[in-house]
């Protein structure tokens, strides 16, 4: 079962660059295999236009996500990872951050939340498959902002 095995910890260390403090672990159903991104990695989470329709409805909807999927941007990320499996992993966050949302508020989700949850994944997915392309691969594990 896809899920997250640890809390996300982190500290914003510029106006758009934060730093990972605790392993964030998270166990992916798509590739069968855990993704361990280690502390002090740095990322900016998710990278949502800032247009105000597509940000309201988008933006900052699951940073555990955008920090899995930064990391598996990286050129050296452990499991090596294509871009596609990148990015369908990142839909796959998206879609059990939202359901754990829910839960978390005591809700079940219905047919119709279900069908929002996955064309708000979907539309995440979409978005980095279309802008992702320059960043795949650019930076290491280890980057940090200047």
């Amino acid at each position: 079962m896809a899920e997250f095995n640890s809390s996300l910890s982190c500290t914003q260390i510029t106006d758009k660059v934060w730093r990972i403090n605790l392993p964030l672990i998270y166990q992916s159903d798509l590739i069968k295999e855990e993704i361990v991104v280690p502390s002090g990695f740095c990322c900016d989470f998710e990278s949502v236009p800032r247009l105000p329709i597509v940000y309201m409805c988008l933006g900052h909807t699951s940073f555990r996500g955008g920090a899995v999927h930064d990391y598996l941007y990286r050129s050296d990320c452990s499991p090596c990872v294509t871009r596609a499996q990148a990015d369908a992993i990142y839909r796959e966050i998206s879609v059990i951050s939202a359901i754990e949302y829910l839960l978390a508020e005591g809700k079940q989700p219905g047919k119709i939340q279900m069908a929002q949850i996955t064309s708000q994944a979907y539309a995440k997915w979409l978005g980095v498959r279309i802008g992702g392309a320059g960043s795949y691969h650019k930076k290491t594990v280890a980057w940090r902002p200047i």
